[in-house]
């Protein structure tokens, strides 16, 4: 009969023989119980064991069944791996009620986590999916297919869970209700509230608007990973293309690296965290071109109010209070965007309109050095040839 019960869950097998309940041997379920089958899938918590069905590529199947018939000799068959997932179906004598299960299934968990550690030496995280109660053995492949629909759920309620496929029936047969336009509608709304943030310099209101997003992910009732990781790439790129309108200078992920940074990820918090920082990360990149833009525009600014002003006073201490800023601030930006530091930008400034009024004029040199900001004669002298190379009469001589 085992062999029968993994044809039946395998596919292989449509047709099942009438036998009677002798000697331990299965006959009809009204008889010797209510069949009921249900997943587990564990994952090691040691980090040389990382991934999904570690359980499996761990641990035989006679241990699983083992631990099983321990635990419970409603387990009348042995325990199936198939597909990274072990089978097992259980029989109660008659219908059980949701708590009832429930309670089951938690008290085995435990139960098996607590053997599993024992027997390997490590720890271990045990999730289960349950399918329907069965009238028939012949409905214990339907039973054994929502099980494995609801192991698949653990995706989004994290792993060491019981699931049950009633409960995420109810939560799909609400989504299916969500009208494809409405859904198409709200998803773009989602999208461009998204962009604003993105364009916006308050990056705390980044994660509600994502979460809003995540929302959308759970409604699509997506129960297969690398597909909502598919679906999550797509709205990526959607929102990459919004901000590249504007900002064609941001460097997102290609396609491929970014369905490999989130499909590694066997839970949809983790991924979601991933998805969180992918968008972070094109936000800050957009905040920082717009930093860069208003620093250059500053610093044209300081260079303008430095071409007009060049005769009177003019220090860094000066400059940061005219424009508000700190001295050490100011200095920073203008070196970053001048490759010179201010008081070499004045010099320049004023050596510059120097030489104009020594070539072009006939005023004496003290008064040229007042003319461009240098009350001290001597010292408009030792800067000028500082910059020059020649004194200022050396350079009058030397163009006139």
């Amino acid at each position: 009969m085992d062999n029968l019960c993994l044809r039946v869950i395998a596919f292989n097998c449509d047709t099942f023989p009438e036998c009677n309940y002798t000697n331990g041997s299965y006959a009809d379920a009204s008889h010797t119980g209510i069949p009921w089958a249900y997943t587990i899938q564990a994952n090691a918590l040691q980090e040389n064991m990382p991934g999904e069905n570690t359980l499996g590529n761990t641990i035989s199947v006679k241990a699983i069944s083992c631990f099983a018939g321990e635990y419970d000799c409603k387990t009348r068959y042995k325990v199936i791996y198939l597909e990274g997932i072990f089978y097992i179906v259980v029989f109660f004598t008659s219908a059980a009620g949701y708590r009832y299960q429930a309670d089951f299934c938690k008290d085995f968990k435990y139960y098996l986590e607590d053997r599993l550690k024992h027997e390997y030496g490590m720890d271990f995280i045990v999730s289960i999916g349950v399918g329907n109660l069965c009238c028939k053995i012949t409905e214990i492949r339907e039973s054994a297919e929502k099980a494995r629909i609801a192991l698949n759920y653990k995706y989004y309620k994290g792993k060491g869970n019981i699931i049950f496929y009633e409960e995420i029936k109810a939560v799909q047969a609400e989504n299916d209700h969500a009208n494809y336009e409405d859904n198409k509608k709200n998803l773009d709304i989602i999208i461009d509230n998204i962009i604003e943030v993105v364009f916006d310099k308050n990056t705390c209101m980044l994660l509600p608007a994502l979460k809003k997003l995540f929302s959308y992910f759970i409604s699509l009732s997506i129960l297969d990973h690398r597909t909502l990781c598919i679906k999550c790439m797509q709205i990526y790129l959607a929102i990459v293309n919004k901000i590249k309108d504007k900002y064609d200078c941001i460097s997102p992920f290609s396609e491929d690296e970014f369905y490999n940074r989130i499909v590694k990820y066997g839970s949809f918090d983790e991924m979601t965290k991933e998805f969180y920082n992918s968008i972070l990360d094109l936000k800050n990149q957009v905040s920082d071109y717009n930093n860069t833009s208003d620093k250059s525009w500053l610093v044209q600014k300081i260079k303008k109010y430095i071409d007009e002003n060049y005769s009177e006073r003019l220090s860094l201490e000066q400059l940061s209070e005219n424009f508000f800023l700190s001295p050490s601030y100011l200095s920073k930006i203008f070196k970053e965007e001048t490759n010179v530091n201010v008081s070499e930008y004045i010099q320049a400034v004023r050596i510059t309109h120097a030489k104009k009024l020594l070539k072009n004029t006939n005023y004496k040199i003290q008064d040229i050095s007042r003319q461009v900001g240098y009350e001290d004669y001597r010292h408009f002298c030792t800067i000028f040839k500082k910059v020059a190379g020649i004194t200022p009469l050396q350079y009058r001589i030397k163009t006139k």
